[in-house]
């Protein structure tokens, strides 16, 4: 069976977030064909949309 990779971003910068305990502990629970790599969305630029297109009207 081929190896399946997963990169998981959470939704939270919380250290403790509920979000992050539930990759965590997928990542613990995979099967050992699957790769979950934990990234982060802390070094990511915001985006908002609405101010994105308000600056071009």
């Amino acid at each position: 069976m081929e190896n399946i990779k997963i990169l998981a971003l959470s939704g939270s910068l919380r250290r403790n977030s509920y979000n992050t305990t539930a990759i965590t502990a997928l990542q613990r629970l995979a099967p050992s064909h699957v790769d979950i790599t934990i990234g982060s969305i802390g070094e990511l630029p915001l985006f908002d949309p609405d101010r994105f297109v308000q600056r071009f009207i």
